[in-house]
């Protein structure tokens, strides 16, 4: 990796798609400079100086121009081609190469720039209207202080929120927007290294929430706007800057701020996916994803009826966006209704109808119908068809998959891998006690306590997987265990406010207590559940 790049960007606030454009390069040759750690060519380099505005040694790249200043017998200068603005994205995504000391040592131009090596130092970190007052002690970054984490996240929320309002006026799908905004709001988790817990905590948390918020002031606009395009297109934007908005902060401890925003303006956008329009499919696909959060509040707060309402909605939308991938997702949602219900066969019917369209879906969104058809087979005891699925998912998973079209709404990554195929081997266990399944099941859901693996997971399928290990802890005889992930599930179902996490904690006290009905230090759990 080369780190002096990535800081650079970081410095700037920037997430690689708007270094991409600032430096007018394309994305893939920009990952492999700053991820892979590989050279650009001289012409590339220069746009990369010129969009960062820094020098070749600030970006990291100054010993790549110290050794072609050598083989061409110069210590000191090198000699930049002129670009013309029209072609220089072009030029870089044509004709970019692997090393750049592979670039002809006779580059020449009409006006050749000449580039003083390890000299130029006056390159701006921040804005000339950056005030010093910004900037927090001690937080640093290559040794440059950064700006208070308020300050930065405000400058990254007013480009966020100025990228949305100008989304009508493009010729592209509300489902790109939602692409683009979901890069720039992971991005956010870069900066978690650079400031204390709290603050960026807080600081991501406004911001995201502040997006979230986003269409409720517009529902009065909408309602009385007649069909103006005009207004529409604003709703829209803000539709699925929501929704993407929200989408991130279920995988936090925020159901609440969800549950406070989501259903105010879905209904409205499920009206726009009725109507026959040329925003219809975008609209219904929204609104699809809308049910598909609201079906997951409800699971959290024991409505399993409402889920399921929720999640056939969901089906309809899909079906009216023409979105395979969508559609596919929203019954594996409803699939998983049914599994909480206990009402296995139906989970086991509705994952069936999902396989069948995994030649239509992508890479990602087949992974998780395998993964939840290994589970639908393993609660019944067919052993093959379980273990059949989930080296399938796995097999699937080992692909590139992180710029999956559906990797947003999919709501599915390893730490699901970890949890479904851990709970295909708990039900093996059920049907074969003997077969070391409940050991294959604590050594899956255990993959989430190994820093090595760098899991990125929501906190509600981490406390999930934690109460599955409470669980599997008793089927093993591992009384130290349950006990201390039993502490740790009902923490964290009151974090989260979930009523599903907490039931499922109080559950696996009721079968510890089974386990070891004479043990102290079982019964004394009891308080921890009131």
């Amino acid at each position: 990796m080369n780190e002096k790049l990535r800081a650079a960007r970081l410095k700037k606030c920037w997430t690689i798609d708007q270094a991409c454009r600032a430096c007018r390069v394309g994305e893939r040759s920009y990952r492999r400079w700053e991820e892979e750690g590989k050279n650009p060519s001289l012409t590339s380099l220069q746009l990369l100086m010129q969009g960062f505005g820094m020098s070749a040694e600030e970006l990291g790249f100054g010993p790549l121009l110290k050794r072609l200043a050598q083989k061409r017998g110069s210590t000191s200068t090198i000699t930049f081609p002129d670009i013309r603005e029209d072609e220089a994205t072009e030029t870089v995504e044509q004709q970019e190469q692997p090393e750049a000391s592979t670039v002809p040592a006779s580059i020449t131009s009409s006006k050749p720039e000449q580039l003083i090596l390890l000299t130029r130092g006056d390159a701006a970190i921040f804005s000339e209207s950056s005030s010093s007052s910004l900037i927090v002690p001690g937080v640093m970054m290559d040794g440059v202080p950064l700006p208070d984490s308020a300050i930065w996240f405000g400058v990254k929320l007013i480009e966020i929120i100025t990228m949305i309002s100008q989304w009508q006026q493009r010729i592209a799908s509300y489902l790109n927007l939602q692409k683009m905004l979901d890069l720039e709001l992971k991005g956010f988790n870069e900066m978690r290294p650079y400031y204390h817990s709290e603050a960026y905590t807080l600081s991501r948390r406004q911001a995201i929430v502040s997006i979230a918020t986003l269409p409720i002031a517009l529902l009065t606009k909408i309602h009385q706007g007649g069909g103006s395009a005009t207004v529409t297109e604003e709703f829209l934007s803000s539709c699925a800057a929501s929704i993407t908005a929200c989408w991130h902060l279920s995988k936090g401890n925020e159901l609440a701020s969800v549950e406070h925003v989501l259903p105010k303006y879905v209904p409205t956008l499920a009206s726009l996916a009725q109507q026959p329009s040329k925003y219809q499919q975008d609209a219904a696909s929204l609104a699809a994803q809308g049910y598909l959060l609201l079906g997951l509040l409800a699971l959290h707060r024991l409505q399993l009826t409402t889920r399921k309402g929720h999640c056939l909605q969901a089906v309809k939308y899909c079906q009216i966006a023409k979105d395979p991938n969508l559609k596919a997702i929203a019954l594996m949602h409803l699939g998983s209704t049914y599994y909480y219900s206990g009402k296995h066969e139906k989970t086991l019917q509705t994952h069936q109808e999902a396989l069948s369209y995994s030649a239509q879906v992508s890479p990602l969104v087949r992974a998780r119908i395998f993964i939840g058809l290994a589970e639908a087979h393993g609660y019944i005891g067919q052993k093959q068809e379980a273990l059949g699925f989930l080296g399938q998912a796995h097999d699937i998973f080992s692909e590139d998959l992180k710029d999956d079209p559906s990797s947003l709404f999919a709501d599915f990554g390893f730490f699901a891998l970890l949890l479904w195929g851990g709970l295909t081997y708990l039900d093996l266990g059920e049907h074969y006690p003997n077969g070391r399944y409940y050991q294959q099941a604590w050594s899956t859901f255990s993959l989430i306590e190994e820093p090595a693996t760098k899991i990125i997971i929501p906190e509600r399928t981490r406390v999930e997987i934690v109460n599955h290990l409470a669980m599997t802890a008793v089927k093993t005889g591992n009384m130290e265990g349950f006990h201390t992930y039993l502490i740790e599930g009902v923490n964290g179902a009151k974090a989260l406010q979930s009523d599903k996490r907490r039931q499922e904690a109080v559950a696996n006290w009721k079968e510890a207590r089974k386990e070891w009905p004479r043990e102290s230090q079982i019964l004394e759990l009891a308080d921890l559940l009131l």
